[in-house]
């Protein structure tokens, strides 16, 4: 049996591109080899990030992240899942890569921020990045996996998913 699929997890930014014309508010960083969609500004190299991947839903903890609304409305649905309020990640092509998840800055969510915090205030970088890049996000932040509620809603349920990050590379496996 396969292990359940990561919702989200922490990662340390390999590389942010910002802004073409057509998304000035919208850049793709590169996280752990996955390119994931962040707000203009908001994340920098090497930055500590927790990503979420496609059909993760978010529940809105006091925060909005500040993407341009008319620009990505596919990315970033508002939802409601058993009753709760947040976002649905999906998958959206910006500048030419498919960006499969999102990222926001440890610093939206306290609790894990501050754990980073103490430790990398003892410790190497190296001990933080052991410690806490590529682990699953706790469960107190309410992530839950999408459920689909009407016929043909798309849901990638294979945990061993891995996004395909160019749009020459979604062709060739679609046979377009």
């Amino acid at each position: 049996m396969a292990p359940p699929r990561k919702l989200a997890f922490t990662g340390r930014v390999q590389e942010v591109i910002y802004g073409s014309d057509e998304t000035p508010r919208v850049g793709v960083a590169v996280v752990n080899g996955t390119a994931c969609a962040v707000g203009s500004g908001m994340i920098a190299s090497n930055d500590v990030v927790i990503v979420f991947n496609a059909d993760t839903f978010v529940p809105s903890a006091g925060h909005a992240p500040t993407f341009d609304q008319t620009r990505t409305p596919a990315h970033r649905d508002p939802a409601t899942l058993n009753g709760v309020e947040g976002i649905r990640v999906k998958p959206i092509i910006l500048d030419g890569k498919l960006s499969a998840a999102f990222a926001l800055k440890t610093d939206l969510y306290p609790n894990i921020h501050g754990k980073v915090r103490a430790f990398a205030s003892r410790h190497s970088i190296t001990s933080l990045d052991q410690k806490f890049l590529g682990i699953q996000v706790p469960v107190s932040l309410g992530l839950k996996a999408w459920e689909p509620k009407v016929a043909f809603d798309i849901v990638y349920e294979r945990p061993d998913f891995i996004p395909i990050n160019t749009v020459p590379d979604i062709k060739a496996t679609t046979a377009f």
